[in-house]
């Protein structure tokens, strides 16, 4: 006789129920009495269930959020769960606390410009796994995070150098080019994604860094057009200010 814990699901989770034995699943998930990956999930709670012959991942559901971030812009944002340390507290319950990261900071995304420039942007990607897909997601593509290094990070990365190459680099700076490739980009990985039952909620493009080369002329003609519309209307304030001082003197005269 073994005497093992219960199988405790927290509060945010769903446990996966892998069964050893059985006869083999006619499908991906299996029914009850199969072998395999099991259709039903377990809610949070506890359980009694034996480890010969069932294993129980417990998969973290809700809100997760992703950002990539280029050097010194977010130094403290990692990947979900990266900042926080589960310990166990007097009574043998979890218990939080927040730790400094271990992990460094995940790499902004850079691709071509459809012109050649290198164009970097920073990412923030807020997703989400239904209790009812965890069964079908975790055969697939296992935990959240190997879900998140060979899934989510990848297809952000593929979609930003698709989408970003078709556009130039001064398309990034001005006009309405930006607001279409962050259109572009969302529809792309929520489409993507949302087939293998993973939901986008937000992928928002949070900034754009563009060659010096390229944004700095634009920049300094930009900033030349904003100093030429303020010396317009400058000039402008100053001849109502001079007629109107002239009619004033032609009313006293009269």
């Amino acid at each position: 006789v073994k005497i093992v814990k219960m199988v405790e699901i927290e509060p945010g989770h769903v446990g996966v129920i892998a069964a050893r034995s059985g006869k083999p699943a006619k499908g991906q998930l299996a029914e009850e009495g199969e072998r395999g990956v099991q259709k039903r999930v377990l809610e949070p709670g506890l359980y009694a269930m034996n480890p010969e012959a069932f294993s129980v991942e417990s998969i973290e559901i809700g809100f997760n959020q992703i950002t990539m971030a280029h050097g010194g812009k977010m130094p403290e944002t990692l990947t979900t769960g990266q900042g926080t340390d589960k310990t166990r507290n007097d009574r043998g319950r979890p218990a939080e606390r927040s730790v400094t990261p271990t992990k460094p900071v995940l790499s902004a995304v850079k691709f071509p410009s459809s012109d050649g420039f290198e164009i970097t942007i920073d990412v923030t990607l807020l997703w989400q796994l239904l209790p009812q897909d965890a069964p079908e997601v975790f055969a697939r593509y296992g935990n959240i995070h190997k879900i998140e290094e060979n899934i989510l990070i990848p297809q952000i990365n593929s979609t930003a150098r698709i989408k970003g190459s078709t556009f130039g680099a001064v398309d990034f700076i001005v006009g309405d080019k930006r607001e279409e490739f962050q259109s572009a980009f969302q529809e792309t990985i929520e489409k993507t994604l949302k087939e293998k039952r993973l939901q986008v909620d937000l992928a928002l493009v949070q900034d754009t860094l563009v060659p010096d080369n390229i944004s700095g002329p634009i920049q300094d003609s930009r900033i030349a057009a904003e100093w030429n519309i303020t010396n317009v209307e400058k000039t402008k304030t100053e001849a109502k200010a001079k007629l109107r001082e002239m009619t004033d003197r032609a009313a006293k005269n009269i």
